[in-house]
């Protein structure tokens, strides 16, 4: 087992350690099948002087080991681990607060064991909650599986061991280095910007940019991207709208609050915002990270509890507890 780092607001950190105490996985078909492992949460696992693991190195496809053994050839559907703490350092080493929504995180992703070794990348990531300063910890599912490509990273001090997946998706040649840039739009012109940036003028295309938000002329925005011939090429923008105060609207169909159900329910997430188009959104239930739309059919107590952000930091809260019991 793996743990890697999708890239997000990892770039705001200089490091972001996360200790681990337990991790788990569940054999498909198993109700309670789950098999767990203890990890010590004191233990240096990257070799850098500090309890658990640093994410910061661990961007993009660089992977470092935590976890080795033999499971039972079969077919698993579930992985989880256990975060018991997280401390993270801004630059110019100034410790903030990250938000972690349950510490166990739990994903859905299905594999398979059989006579041959079998390497998992779980990805944790940090997202920025808008403006408001406020980070969040939580699993990204789109980046982890058995079938993940990824750069095994060594805990500092051990030297690479023969065997180890080298190479294995490693990027051919050098990528350009993504930077973060902040000004005013002046003009849009399709996918050509033109915007003011540390007082000057520059040429931004977002013609691939994921943007979040509505530009306009004499918005602010931030741009990440890289530099090709005096050009950003941006990959991701982030439309700053000011005065915003109100906060999500969060609403929940599939299930209400304080019922009794007999059978299976799916709880149906809805966010809304009046400015943000793609809120941040994390949902756990019990404790456990929760994808909307997901069928809940076991008998038990619940507590799907979500937290909504938008760009400017306005957050808002909702918790929905409900009941699956025995039908007769």
């Amino acid at each position: 087992m793996l743990i890697s780092d999708e890239v997000n607001a990892i770039e705001d950190f200089e490091h972001l350690h996360v200790t681990i105490s337990r991790i788990g996985v569940h054999p498909s078909g198993e109700e309670n099948g789950w098999i767990e492992h203890d990890l010590d949460p004191a233990a240096d696992l990257d070799g850098d002087g500090t309890p658990g693991i640093d994410l910061k190195p661990l961007v993009g496809q660089n992977a470092l080991e935590i976890w080795s053994g033999n499971l039972t050839a079969g077919e698993y559907n579930k992985m989880f681990i256990y975060v018991d703490n997280v401390t993270g350092i801004l630059a110019g080493a100034v410790e903030t607060k990250v938000k972690l929504p349950g510490g166990k995180l739990q994903i859905s992703k299905s594999f398979t064991i059989s006579d041959s070794v079998v390497n998992f990348v779980y990805d944790i990531t940090v997202v920025k909650a808008g403006e408001s300063g406020k980070y969040i910890l939580k699993p990204q599912i789109a980046q982890s599986g058995a079938d993940q490509k990824f750069n095994e990273v060594a805990p500092k001090g051990k030297p690479e061991e023969p065997g180890k997946p080298e190479g294995k998706g490693k990027p051919e040649g050098v990528e350009a280095e993504e930077l973060m840039f902040e000004g005013s739009i002046e003009t849009i012109d399709g996918s050509t910007w033109t915007m003011t940036i540390d007082g000057e003028t520059k040429t931004v295309d977002v013609s691939n940019a994921k943007i979040k938000g509505e530009p306009a002329v004499g918005l602010e925005a931030k741009v990440k991207g890289t530099v090709v011939d005096d050009t950003i090429v941006a990959s991701e923008v982030e439309i700053v709208k000011a005065e915003d105060t109100t906060p999500p609207v969060i609403s929940v169909s599939g299930v209400a609050n304080n019922e009794q159900y007999t059978g299976p329910v799916t709880p149906i997430i809805n966010v809304s915002d009046d400015t943000d188009a793609e809120p941040t959104v994390v949902a756990t239930l019990n404790g456990n990270s929760f994808i909307s739309g997901t069928v809940v059919d076991e008998v038990d107590e619940y507590e799907l509890e979500i937290i909504a952000t938008d760009a400017s930091g306005n957050e808002a809260e909702a918790t929905t507890r409900f009941t699956i019991v025995q039908g007769e």
